[in-house]
């Protein structure tokens, strides 16, 4: 989780447009890595949150003044800001500040049952070794 959804979020709000204390920041599908890493990456910088999660409906959106931003990780120009944002979140995820809640864990052997596990909602892991 550390080196993808943490340093992905750290970015976005690097990325985006100036942002100082007390600014708000609005992002969809707010209950994933990524977004449960920006709402406590925002909130360690003094930035306000509106969260939107996904949901089966698509819904409209409407406001002025909406910026958006966006990039991909693996981009020669963002591979190089990554040890920074990796250096901010580090300390979040260790403290438990950023986490993202597994709800079960699952053998490779019982792939079917973890697919109707996330169908019915939930994150799921796989135990390749069978030690966890």
């Amino acid at each position: 989780m550390l080196s993808i959804n943490p340093p992905t979020a750290a970015l976005l709000l690097n990325e985006s447009i100036d942002l100082r204390p007390g600014d708000w920041v609005a992002q969809n599908a707010a209950n994933s890595g990524v977004g449960r890493s920006l709402i406590a990456i925002a909130k360690a910088r003094g930035l306000k949150t509106l969260n939107f999660v996904r949901t089966i409906a698509p819904f409209d959106l409407i406001a002025k003044r909406v910026v958006v931003k966006g990039f991909f990780l693996n981009h020669p120009d963002v591979e190089l800001k990554i040890p920074s944002a990796l250096s901010e979140t580090a300390p979040l995820v260790a403290s438990g500040v950023i986490r993202v809640p597994i709800a079960a864990t699952y053998r490779l052997t019982a792939f079917r049952e973890a697919v109707a596990h996330v169908q019915r909602g939930g994150k799921v892991m796989f135990d390749v070794d069978g030690v966890i």
